[in-house]
């Protein structure tokens, strides 16, 4: 038969039981209906789709697939500007439609896996076929012959569309400043 206790009627060591008790059924609920609400929110109202065995199918995100485009960075020129070597580029679009995005340039040398500088250019409009630009960037280091064995050597470059890279390439920086 129940038995109702007051709670003066309990010793300390019962009364610490108790509050323990009933705050750790009160920990249960808000977890169960965490966890419900979880559930309810991950799997929608219906629930998961289920394969004919029952279990839950994966699947994965079609990457969409990059459509190269034939846009081509190359070196022109180094100039010594104001104590800094400023280095040239030509931008060409050969591709059979219009470019519009970023292209990033970076230089480095043939000592050091890291780039000595970079530079992001963006098209302030589309650039047509066969048609380019010159854009340039000034760092401290100069070519070998300047900064020795330190010195600029080669280019890297990214053609980015979006948030995508549709080319890359490399090249070759001549060892001359035209003054």
């Amino acid at each position: 038969m129940y038995q109702h206790h007051n709670a003066t009627d309990l010793s300390p060591r019962e009364r610490a039981i108790k509050k323990l008790t009933v705050g750790l059924l009160g920990l249960l609920v808000i977890l169960a209906i965490c966890a419900c609400g979880a559930a309810s929110k991950s799997t929608g109202p219906s629930g998961p789709a289920r394969t004919q065995n029952g279990a839950t199918p994966t699947t994965t995100a079609t990457p969409k697939p990059v459509q190269k485009l034939n846009v081509v960075v190359s070196s022109q020129v180094i100039k010594n500007v104001e104590g800094k070597y400023r280095y040239f580029f030509d931008v060409r679009n050969h591709d059979a439609k219009d470019f519009n995005g970023s292209v990033r340039i970076e230089l480095y040398n043939n000592k050091q896996q890291s780039a000595l500088g970079q530079e992001t250019f963006d098209t302030q409009s589309a650039m047509p076929t066969n048609r380019g630009t010159s854009v340039y960037f000034d760092i401290h280091t100069g070519p070998p012959s300047v900064a020795g064995e330190y010195g600029v050597t080669h280019y890297k470059y990214a053609v980015i569309v979006g948030d995508q890279e549709v080319n890359t390439g490399s090249g070759k920086i001549e060892d001359a400043i035209t003054q």
